[in-house]
């Protein structure tokens, strides 16, 4: 009876010092962060005042200068049908640019803008022909709509024909793009 008390004091003295460490570490931890955390805070820089170095000067202003930069991208992914870019060119408060993107219908957007001190002017054009499929069936009102399906290669392609990427002026629209290919056909076959 007695060897049984003993293993349950034993028991209780260890998770009594368990406990114990764990409560320092907690703490120690804290500590630690807390002083960590107020040595990373922004404090303004330090003046010399007292060292006798002239302690009253001004800061030093850096000059600013305008925004002149010039940029360009384009995305093309045959695989998923993307085709989208933006190129832009900026002179002091002024920006031009233009940027495009393959819509799901087949057609191209294409926003031209200038922006500046007055406010943003976009231009927004379409090219191509925006292609559906059709339903499968001839029937009315029960048919399944499984979404549309184009092939965007060859519309991306007439569209590029049409509308060259230097001064662009929307021209005539090009052909249609080919019907979409019939993934699989629905049966209403029962057995």
């Amino acid at each position: 009876m007695s060897g049984q008390t003993s293993c349950s004091i034993n028991i209780y003295k260890f998770i009594y010092i368990l406990l114990y460490i764990l409560v320092q570490v907690t703490l120690l931890a804290w500590v630690s962060l807390k002083s960590f955390t107020s040595a990373q805070e922004y404090l303004p820089p330090k003046t010399n005042a007292g060292s006798g170095g002239g302690g009253n000067k001004k800061p030093i202003v850096e000059p600013t200068l305008p925004a002149n930069y010039e940029f360009t991208y384009d995305v093309q992914d045959n695989g998923v049908s993307l085709d989208f870019g933006h190129n832009e060119k900026r002179k002091d408060d002024r920006a031009q640019g233009s940027y495009h993107v393959l819509l799901p219908d087949g057609r191209t957007q294409l926003v031209e803008y200038e922006a500046g001190p007055d406010g943003y002017r976009p231009q927004v054009m379409y090219m191509g022909t925006a292609t559906y499929p059709s339903q499968a069936g001839g029937g009315g009102g029960g048919d399944k709509f499984d979404g549309y399906h184009y092939n965007a290669a060859s519309n991306r392609q007439s569209v590029r024909q049409s509308a060259p990427r230097g001064g662009r002026q929307p021209g005539a629209a090009p052909p249609p793009a080919p019907a979409p290919p019939l993934l699989y056909a629905a049966s209403n076959a029962t057995q």
